[in-house]
């Protein structure tokens, strides 16, 4: 954790700047439900900007969880995101990270089946890595800083971004940045730097 936090401050400005880049993507209409768009627009890209639309939403007691699915290339991609409710600001009024800020578990990534493994799939085709092509059959919890100034409320069209720590069995934490849009229905994937995608890719396989 303390490796974590040491390279933090400069990840709250740019997790914020993601934050604040739209995706810009083609829409696929579907007749039942909310339009697909992109996975990526450019898989060639230095750092990847990975989108998916929000297809369905449910909650506990605790938390609200978000189906989310975009496509690449002839398949459909997705995966579950559980995020627990009322996440506390982990930047404070002078833009400085707060300890609390960190939480493990705050957002959890789930398999909705062949969708993910397709994910996995995509993101090994995009990253030039070799996969076992399945998506973890565990609930993956990374560490999650709040790169939010405010108290998450999820019942309000609002957008928050966090920085994500995945655990893995080939090296340090993968870093990546995410954003939950609630305005336009959204959870978007951005890398920190290409340096992490073997560790990011390990961390959805669970290995």
């Amino acid at each position: 954790m303390k490796a974590i936090k040491t390279t933090l401050s400069a990840g709250v400005l740019a997790a914020l700047l993601f934050a604040s880049c739209g995706n810009s993507t083609n829409s696929s209409q579907s007749a039942t439900g909310p339009s697909l768009e992109k996975f990526t627009n450019d898989k060639t890209a230095v750092k990847q900007q990975l989108f998916l639309r929000i297809v369905d939403e449910s909650q506990t007691d605790s938390s609200h969880i978000y189906v989310a699915k975009s496509v690449f290339e002839q398949d459909t991609v997705g995966l579950q995101v559980e995020v627990l409710k009322n996440i506390k600001p982990g930047v404070n009024g002078q833009g400085r990270p707060v300890e609390d800020g960190f939480v493990r578990g705050a957002l959890k990534l789930s398999s909705i089946g062949a969708e993910s493994d397709a994910l996995v799939k995509s993101l090994a085709t995009i990253f030039g890595s070799q996969s076992s092509g399945a998506f973890s059959s565990a609930v993956i919890e990374p560490t999650v800083f709040s790169s939010n100034t405010i108290e998450v409320d999820l019942t309000k069209k609002s957008t928050y971004s966090f920085k994500l720590f995945f655990d893995n069995s080939i090296g340090e934490p993968a870093e990546v940045f995410v954003t939950l849009d609630l305005y336009k229905r959204s959870f978007e994937i951005g890398e920190k730097d290409a340096s992490y995608r073997a560790q990011f890719l390990s961390a959805l396989e669970g290995k």
